[in-house]
């Protein structure tokens, strides 16, 4: 008995160290993550500054200018702490009219609270006390969840592209459906349209559970252009459909088809800012970051979500994403393999 379970736990081990894109998949792809990850924010061993907006200008003298830790982002307007929290530059922000300084944050926020909890900590070390006042943040585009539903509905069209099409195609072709696809008389071009049109349908209820939940428990609202809205999960889904497309085009090894799908959406994933800004990135990190198309729709969304703005407004983005899915859909198509 134990003879056998050692022959057999054998044949697994060596079925598997001789397939090269399975030991990378496996074994290679979480050391990159990690490293990625690593680099991404490693600062020299050095705490990372507090990102505060500030409205206004300290009083002289202020305990708060004192604070060599603190990161200042000016901004002027109503309009700019909006911006500033919608895009993450910084979840706490100060302001300075009367003669003590109010910090203004949402407590259901919990980088925005820790933030918080180390700006007090800091005066109280050199000051011996703190002297902040509190007020919640509680208007609609500011809170936390303005931030997180519309991240949320970007990564609910990727994984339904990816999941949906991408393994779809890789179980078909495992199964030898694929093969039987190909010797009906029904022209190669309608599967792919047939997988795209199916994913559209499915997401576009996705997207309505979703905010309808969201409305009604959150009390959250949409400002922004509808058809822009529109635009944006037409498009989102055309490039994550070729993605997808690509993914699924040759293999029908599960484990290298779980690994591929893994290489495209825990990137994003992690990167894209659907749970935490990625303007926590070092700055070069950025600027490759805020053009992946999961970083994009998420931007875009938040954009219609909390901001009254035009479907221009999202043109550029759309237009980003229609020509991934143009290139991505061609050379799926080019590669794909129906046997």
């Amino acid at each position: 008995m134990i003879r056998i379970i050692f022959t057999l736990v054998a044949v697994q081990l060596k079925k598997f160290f001789r397939q090269p894109a399975i030991l990378f998949w496996a074994i290679a792809f979480p050391v990159v993550i990690t490293w990625v990850l690593g680099v991404a924010f490693d600062h020299n061993g050095k705490a990372e500054p507090l990102k505060i907006g500030l409205v206004g200008v300290l009083p002289d003298p202020s305990p708060l200018s004192e604070l060599s830790e603190v990161k200042w982002i000016h901004v002027s307007t109503e309009n700019d702490v909006r911006k500033a929290l919608r895009e993450g530059s910084f979840s706490v922000y100060i302001t300075t009219s009367g003669t003590t300084p109010v910090v203004h944050y949402d407590p259901k926020n919990s980088d925005a609270k820790l933030t918080y909890l180390s700006l007090e900590k800091q005066l109280a070390d050199r000051r011996g006390g703190s002297t902040l006042k509190m007020e919640p943040i509680t208007q609609k585009g500011a809170r936390y969840i303005d931030f997180l539903l519309p991240g949320m509905a970007a990564l609910s069209i990727m994984n339904s592209c990816i999941w949906g099409i991408g393994w779809g195609i890789i179980e078909m072709r495992m199964k030898k459906m694929l093969r039987r696809i190909m010797a009906t008389p029904i022209p190669k071009s309608a599967f792919p349209i047939a997988q795209f049109i199916s994913r559209y349908v499915v997401s576009l209820f996705e997207l309505l559970v979703l905010y309808g939940f969201a409305h009604f428990y959150f009390g959250t609202s949409i400002q922004g252009s509808i058809w822009g809205l529109i635009a944006m999960i037409t498009a989102g889904n055309f490039a994550f459909g070729g993605i997808a497309l690509m993914v699924g085009s040759r293999t029908d090894n599960t484990t290298v088809g779980n690994g591929l799908i893994n290489a495209v959406t825990l990137p994003m994933m992690i990167l894209s800012g659907v749970f935490f800004s990625y303007r926590n990135f070092p700055t070069w990190a950025c600027g490759v970051i805020q053009y992946l198309p999961l970083t994009l729709i998420a931007d875009s969304f938040r954009l219609i979500f909390n901001e009254p703005v035009g479907i221009s407004a999202v043109a550029l983005p759309v237009s980003i994403l229609v020509v991934t899915g143009i290139i991505t859909t061609t050379m799926g198509l080019r590669m794909f393999k129906w046997h």
